[in-house]
């Protein structure tokens, strides 16, 4: 699975940019040009300021136009070799020379001009003047990759493609495949190497924790460094290089299959029926909140894990906006990680056998959903990105603390040889329905009221997961109906 992992999430590297459209306009005094014309206003200071440093620059760019029939007699002639048209296509593509000593713009679009010296679409001028179409220009609607970082990324910010018209894109369902089986692969992983963590462990499972902390110290520090490498590769550049982070990735994974082939594991006890002992767990309330409480947990890391960072560019861009200064979001990011790793979960996995002892599962999941509650009203009171630093802290508790729990105590409750399929089970809980339920959730909210308000939307309803679980079993042990006493033992038939 970990070889899957590695071909699904490096092929994440070939799928190729989506292009921008825009207006091809052929005008009839010598001269072509492209608009871009956004919904929403293109004009800002800092980009006017950009524009100075790159008047004197040519850029290429590649078009792909979209043509009417008319069109191909126009364009696509023996003699006009500069332009490539397919027989059997509505389109043409053509390699465009454009000068941005001539680039301008107004509230609503961008302009500019190919440069004289580099016309080719004009060869085809006097064929067009034979249709007697000559008195106006001619516009084609094109799509457009340009060389030029500058003009990527201004077409690029301003130009969001609506949702309607991405699921169209095949790059964007190369992009869905390719995280499916990555991901997919990744949870096969996970739920493995948490059984075979615990059976070689023995009766040391206490120790589980300390062993989940190398990960943590792996992922922050390689996350800070990759943050700041990314940032250094793609200096002003709006659009980042994350070129070392694909080669880094399928690096990593090559040796951990090394690793893996290594270790010496098989499960000893089997269950002659897998799915009437697991089914045996649903009829205790305890355990069964138990896997209510690990979807909710998955539905609170989905906005964190997947929206965050977003969130926080989005920050970013408002400030550069108005200060027009470069920014290093990337290593902020790889410093959010690295304080969520290896300040906030060392702690807690080193910690979590202590704290089992000290307070029980049950309440380590109480204070899981109440760091949830912390984090997401703190993150909706932001103004300045850098402010998250300090709360990744209890990144700790959110996943540090709940991963030990979650995996600690499906081991307890596990029934001899199903310990795989539990934490198969519980894997499912949080990935494959919380997450999928949280992005789907954030995706939704966040497109319709904003990341501040999804964020407070995300805390009441943490609040509201922490007061039912606490009920729930305030309740089970008032009337003390569960066989499991809603202790850490392991569940009587």
């Amino acid at each position: 699975m970990q070889g899957v992992t590695a071909i699904a999430l490096f092929g994440i590297f070939f799928i190729p940019p989506i292009s921008t459209e825009v207006l091809l306009i052929q005008n009839y005094n010598n001269t072509t040009e492209i608009y871009f014309c956004p919904n929403e206003p293109i004009w800002d200071n800092c980009l006017s300021k950009r524009i100075e440093e790159y008047s004197s620059k040519i850029i290429t760019c590649h078009l792909n136009c979209k043509i009417e029939t008319w069109m191909k007699t126009v364009f696509c002639t023996e003699n006009n070799e500069k332009i490539k048209c397919a027989s059997n296509s509505d389109s043409f593509e053509y390699d465009m020379q454009l000068d941005l000593a001539t680039l301008s713009i107004d509230s609503s679009c961008l302009h500019i001009k190919e440069h004289p010296k580099y016309y080719k679409i004009n060869d085809s001028l006097e064929i067009a003047k034979n249709f007697q179409i000559y008195d106006k220009p001619i516009e084609i609607n094109c799509e457009i990759v340009c060389e030029d970082e500058f003009i990527k990324s201004t077409l690029a910010n301003r130009g969001a493609i609506a949702d309607k018209e991405v699921v169209q894109k095949m790059e964007f369902w190369l992009f869905c495949v390719l995280l499916l089986f990555g991901f997919s692969a990744i949870s096969v992983v996970n739920s493995m190497g948490d059984t075979i963590c615990f059976e070689l462990l023995g009766d040391d499972v206490e120790q589980f924790g300390k062993q989940r902390m190398w990960d943590a110290i792996g992922s922050g520090v390689v996350s800070l460094l990759v943050g700041v490498i990314i940032d250094k590769t793609s200096g002003t550049s709006v659009f980042k290089s994350y070129t070392v982070l694909y080669f880094l990735c399928l690096v990593t994974i090559s040796l951990d299959m090394v690793c893996c082939i290594k270790l010496q594991s098989s499960q000893n006890e089997k269950s002659k029926n897998i799915l009437s002992d697991v089914g045996k767990l649903f009829k205790s309330p305890s355990i069964s909140t138990f896997f209510c409480w690990c979807c909710f947990s998955g539905f609170f890391e989905a906005i964190i894990l997947n929206f965050l960072f977003w969130y926080l560019e989005e920050l970013t861009d408002e400030i550069g906006q108005k200060e027009c200064v470069e920014n290093y979001v990337k290593t902020l990011e790889g410093l959010d990680i690295f304080v969520q790793t290896c300040i906030g979960e060392i702690l807690f996995f080193f910690f979590s056998g202590y704290i089992f002892k000290k307070i029980g599962h049950i309440n380590c999941m109480h204070l899981v959903l109440a760091a949830f509650a912390i984090r997401m009203f703190y993150y909706s009171l932001m103004t300045n990105p850098w402010w998250v630093l300090p709360v990744e802290v209890l990144n700790g508790i959110t996943y540090g603390l709940f991963s030990a729990t979650m995996s600690s105590y499906a081991n307890i409750i596990a029934l001899p040889g199903t310990e795989a399929t539990l934490q198969g089970l519980v894997g499912i809980l949080y990935e494959g329905v919380g997450l999928s339920l949280g992005n789907f959730g954030a995706g939704t909210l966040l497109s319709v009221i904003g990341g501040k308000n999804t964020f407070i939307v995300f805390g009441i309803v943490a609040v509201i997961a922490l007061l039912s679980h606490v009920i729930i079993h305030i309740l089970l042990r008032t009337f003390n109906k569960d066989k499991n006493k809603v202790s850490d033992e392991i569940p009587v038939g």
